[in-house]
């Protein structure tokens, strides 16, 4: 199985995934967290800002490691 790279290093996001991995199917998911600078702020306001970040974010965890 593949690894599952995701933009934060957030305990309660990784926590969260790993959760949404076993309601559809995926049992010991590997996920690997990884710092990504979201270039957004801190706390985005709106969701352009959030879809913004978040997709920065993904870009970013994708580029870290093409393994994946």
């Amino acid at each position: 199985m593949k690894s599952i790279i995701l933009g934060s290093r957030s305990p309660h996001k990784l926590f969260a995934l790993t959760q949404a991995c076993k309601k559809v199917g995926l049992v010991n998911p590997v996920i690997i967290g990884v710092g990504a600078d979201s270039g957004v702020n801190a706390q985005p306001v709106g969701y352009e800002e959030m879809y913004r970040g978040a997709l920065r974010r993904a870009e970013s965890a994708r580029d870290s490691d093409n393994s994946c």
